[in-house]
């Protein structure tokens, strides 16, 4: 008796001081916030390489093994596979890197330069064309003002603004450094983690075990491992979905001399790892560059973007991908607005695979209240299961 009773007070002194640290949390949110803000930017290297190490290791663990079904059996080659896994696969990424680095920039600067010469005709063509639009409607007081000075004078304050905010580029320089410098360190803790990676995995399975009870622990670790299933089998497919993508649209735009074939290529094999918006942004902007050569050319282009992301959408993308997210389409285009406004780009990324885990342990939560109940779903009817 007097052992239960403990137990009990153990468990409301629990509930009390986890509603204490609570409203303490909330009456101080402020300095709660500062300190993670600084404690965040701290680990950023520690965060950067738990990221590189956790996509490195959906490549890398499949070159290990190939590696140890055609090395010698010797212990010292088996120990080195990981070892030169882990290097081949950094270096395959360097160069992909490299390659939609020279693909993306040059063409991108030439073409940015070319618009720009060319957007004062732009502004003509768009002015006569809307005079002779108000013209026809006798809109007299709107072709007054597209005639007027202040339209004229459009294109220099744009100019005037984009020569006070580039200085200020030069001012970021020690920011920017310091990303090179928060990478580099991601990438060395990312190689040491992935060395020993069995090893914190044990240790981070050990400390949830040693904190929560035994049936809590279990859960964690199912989740767990969900979650990394989920956020492994994303990741991975769209990834070589999007590299497949970039070699698909770079080849069917160079078979139909379409100009910057190589740089829409390159930004589709870039952007389109973010969800609905990236290739809609890539077709936007294919549009543009193209529009500034030949208006009818980027007519057809948008038709040929779309024709290529359906068939892609329909045979590409389920052979690849799956069904590893299982998400409905309204729930990505959500998930991707949301989780992006909330994390910035990161939210972007993770959003779908996050939010599919989320959706499934909903899923499962609601089947295990309804086998509880003893009921299901017949079409618009609540009925109870036969025993």
């Amino acid at each position: 008796m007097f052992i239960e009773n403990l137990k009990k007070i153990k468990q409301w002194l629990f509930y009390a001081v986890f509603c204490a640290l609570l409203i303490l949390i909330l009456m101080k949110i402020d300095i709660f916030i500062a300190i993670f803000v600084k404690i965040s930017g701290l680990l950023t290297p520690l965060l950067f390489g738990l990221g590189f190490a956790f996509i490195i290791n959906l490549f890398s663990s499949h070159v290990e093994n190939f590696l140890k079904k055609h090395l010698p059996k010797t212990k010292r080659m088996m120990k080195a596979c990981r070892p030169i896994a882990i290097f081949i696969t950094i270096l395959i990424a360097i160069i992909i890197f490299y390659f939609l680095t020279i693909a993306i920039f040059p063409q991108l600067i030439q073409s940015i330069q070319m618009f720009a010469k060319q957007l004062p005709s732009y502004l003509k063509s768009i002015q006569d064309l809307l005079n002779q639009f108000f013209d026809t409607l006798k809109l007299n007081y709107v072709v007054n003002f597209t005639q007027s000075e202040s339209w004229n004078t459009v294109l220099p304050q744009i100019t005037n603004y984009l020569t006070k905010v580039l200085p200020d580029l030069y001012k970021n320089a020690m920011s920017i450094s310091m990303v090179f410098l928060n990478v580099f360190m991601g990438f060395m803790i990312c190689f040491y983690f992935l060395i020993d990676k069995e090893k914190f995995i044990l240790q981070a399975k050990k400390i949830v075990a040693a904190i929560f009870p035994v049936k809590v622990s279990n859960k964690i670790l199912e989740i767990s491992q969900k979650s990394n299933h989920t956020f492994s089998m994303y990741i991975r497919g769209q990834l070589i979905e999007c590299l497949l993508e970039g070699i698909i649209f770079v080849i069917v735009l160079s078979l139909l001399r379409f100009p910057y074939a190589l740089l829409i290529g390159s930004m589709v094999c870039v952007l389109s790892i973010i969800p609905v918006l990236g290739a809609t942004f890539v077709c936007i902007f294919g549009f543009l560059l193209i529009l500034a050569i030949n208006p009818l050319q980027a007519v057809l282009f948008v038709i040929v973007y779309q024709v290529i992301q359906q068939l892609e959408s329909s045979l590409l993308y389920p052979r690849v991908v799956g069904n590893s997210v299982g998400l409905p389409g309204v729930l990505v285009l959500t998930s991707v607005f949301l989780c992006g406004g909330l994390f910035g780009i990161i939210g972007v990324l993770l959003g779908v695979p996050l939010t599919a885990v989320v959706y499934t342990l909903f899923r499962e939560f609601i089947y295990f209240l309804l086998n509880r109940r003893n009921v299901e779903v017949v079409g618009n009817e609540v009925v109870e299961k036969n025993s």
